[in-house]
């Protein structure tokens, strides 16, 4: 399972908002 925006790269916030 693949969290939502923290996956392999920076934990930037908590979902991908790029």
């Amino acid at each position: 399972m693949i969290p939502m925006g923290r996956t392999r790269h920076r934990p930037r916030q908590s979902c991908s908002s790029e």
